[in-house]
């Protein structure tokens, strides 16, 4: 448990160059959300030093910043020939690549001055480093101090995105049991890690003591108040999404389920929200009710009109960060058993997961119909304590 508020943390890192090179677009993703929402937690207690290549985005966060990132040196031939290798195979005509523990943490060598790193690490008193996401993953190696606590925040286990997407497009991914054997292994080394969902958590655990690895999910606020939905009147529905190439497939998923609850004869309007829109064609669903808003400066203003998510999200290995979203804003969520699974304290409150939309949305007018309690949130924040958990 964090009692000293001065004592001294490394946060490594953020890099927002290596997650703009990935996604050609945004680097609002679920990643970067995450790592925002742990990092404001760790503020409160610690005095936090932030690697990062991009010092001005924490102009306003209370935290040290240092950026021991080089320029883009990626080689480009090794990461062709990479994504060549291992990408999966959907149709003759398409490929989705998905970086592994080797990409990553080769992109992250190429592009930080490791001497710095070194330095920076063994010269400094950190109360514990905690390494964001594996893409750090085998800095840990280049530590002199032995006793020096280290903390992984996995969000998530790349072997069990890849057993996931495996599933999903019924194609073996070549490095799935190689994933397996290093995420097992190297884990070991670390004195904590921090799991985003309970699967995660419960993976981790079957090669680290149970103790060792402790569950915290994205960050939900009270909301000021709870989304009203009637029958009557216009539902107002979107599909929020960063540029992974898995949420324009979902927006369309969602979009079907749209048409399915306008023929029932409810008036609903539906909105796509975020960088994943530049995939689509604005001009076939910005009509009669249907608009691709696309990426948003005030999305707050936004959000405070709408009532109702609706996320079919089908695979995965981590937590929907867009769910998450959707409830600090108090609205519904329409979406699957795997998209509420991390969050089960909202399930038939704010969150459902029915074959048969019509019969959910029956469900949340009538939740309505209740005096507005917010005691779903109250358990997830009481449960969801990142100062009680390290």
């Amino acid at each position: 448990m964090i009692k000293n508020k001065k004592k001294k943390l490394l946060f490594l890192g953020f890099p927002f160059m290596l997650e703009g090179l990935y996604t050609k677009s945004d680097i609002n993703n679920g990643y970067i959300a995450y790592s925002f929402n742990v990092l404001d937690e760790l503020i409160k207690y610690y005095d936090v030093t932030v690697v990062t290549d991009k010092p001005s985005f924490f102009k306003k966060k209370n935290v040290e910043v240092c950026n021991i990132f080089n320029k883009n040196n990626l080689d480009e031939n090794f990461s062709s020939s990479w994504k060549s290798l291992f990408s999966y195979i959907l149709n003759p005509q398409e490929k989705i690549f998905q970086r592994d523990l080797i990409y990553r943490n080769w992109s992250v060598f190429s592009c930080l001055d490791i001497k710095k790193t070194n330095d920076l690490i063994n010269d400094n008193n950190f109360s514990f480093v905690l390494f964001n996401r594996c893409d750090f993953f085998f800095l840990s190696l280049l530590f002199k101090n032995e006793n020096q606590k280290k903390i992984m925040l996995s969000h998530d286990s790349q072997f069990l995105r890849k057993k996931s997407f495996s599933s999903a497009y019924k194609y073996q991914h070549r490095l799935l049991a190689f994933e397996k054997s290093v995420e097992q292994i190297l884990y070991k080394d670390f004195n904590k890690i921090i799991a985003i969902s309970p699967l995660e958590q419960k993976f981790f655990a079957q090669s680290v003591n149970s103790d060792r690895v402790v569950l915290y999910r994205p960050t939900i606020n009270i909301p000021k108040q709870l989304a009203k939905i009637s029958l009557k009147k216009t539902i107002k529905a979107y599909f929020l999404g960063s540029a992974h190439f898995s949420n324009a497939q979902l927006f369309l998923d969602a979009y079907s389920v749209v048409r399915l609850i306008r023929r029932s004869g409810l008036k609903i309007e539906f909105y796509g929200i975020g960088a994943f829109a530049k995939s689509l064609s604005k001009k076939d669903f910005s009509c009669n009710g249907y608009k691709l808003l696309g990426d948003i400066k005030d999305l707050n203003k936004v959000m405070l009109d709408l009532d109702l998510q609706i996320c079919p999200i089908k695979m995965g290995s981590g937590a929907p960060t867009k769910i998450a979203e959707g409830l600090n804003f108090g609205h519904f969520i329409l979406t699957s058993s795997f998209g509420s699974s991390v969050y089960p304290e909202f399930k038939e409150t704010r969150i459902f997961t029915g074959n048969n939309p019509l019969i959910e949305l029956k469900k949340m007018e009538a939740e309505c119909e209740k005096k507005e309690c917010f005691t779903s949130y109250k358990k997830y924040n009481k449960l969801n304590n990142l100062r009680d958990l390290i």
